[in-house]
């Protein structure tokens, strides 16, 4: 960058493109793309490559950015005095995690599911009969689904959610929100 700052700051000074160009080399086009790139961004225009640390910044921020994009919070609300949240529509998106309330439930929170927003949403079963259910009994307020249950949910576009199971429903003393972090279907 120092040789290219040096070589515009001698066209700055007056000295003549072509013999700038024919002493150092460089084409007479490129001496005058450094000139404009100077005079619109100074010295941190000529760089050709950013440092590793700022080149690594850059890098992790495009990345967060991507996640970002792919991922939404589809937000199920279980009234007091009920167990099952209002359905929501997460088609094109798999759920990734649940974010517990605050006081956190300590029942358990089961899936059901249904072909249309207004349908009859049924208890959601994986492939060995076992219903699909997230273990809540822990202090995370943010839990990460298993790839067994992202799995059982694969494919599943209308989705409430249950406190307790099928068996043994626990109705909620007052309203509970739970957030679904869901990501963008591959």
């Amino acid at each position: 960058m120092q040789r290219k700052t040096e070589l515009v700051l001698r066209l700055l000074r007056g000295e003549a493109l072509d013999a700038v160009s024919r002493e150092s080399q460089v084409p007479a086009h490129e001496l005058e793309s450094w000139k404009r790139v100077f005079l619109e961004q100074g010295t941190r225009g000529l760089k050709t490559r950013t440092d590793p640390e700022e080149r690594d910044l850059t890098l992790a921020r495009a990345k967060i950015g991507e996640l970002m994009m792919r991922l939404e919070l589809a937000e199920h609300l279980i009234h007091a005095g009920r167990a099952i949240s209002e359905a929501r529509d997460v088609g094109g998106f798999d759920p990734v995690a649940l974010q517990l309330p605050n006081p956190a439930m300590t029942a358990n929170v089961t899936f059901l599911a249904a072909e249309k927003f207004n349908g009859t949403y049924l208890p959601v079963y994986g492939p060995t009969g076992v219903e699909t259910k997230v273990t809540t009994g822990t202090t995370a307020k943010i839990i990460t689904l298993t790839p067994t249950t992202i799995g059982d949910l694969d494919g599943l576009r209308y989705l409430k959610l249950r406190s307790g199971t099928e068996a043994s429903p626990v109705n909620q003393a007052g309203d509970r929100i739970i957030q679904m972090l869901v990501r963008q279907g591959a």
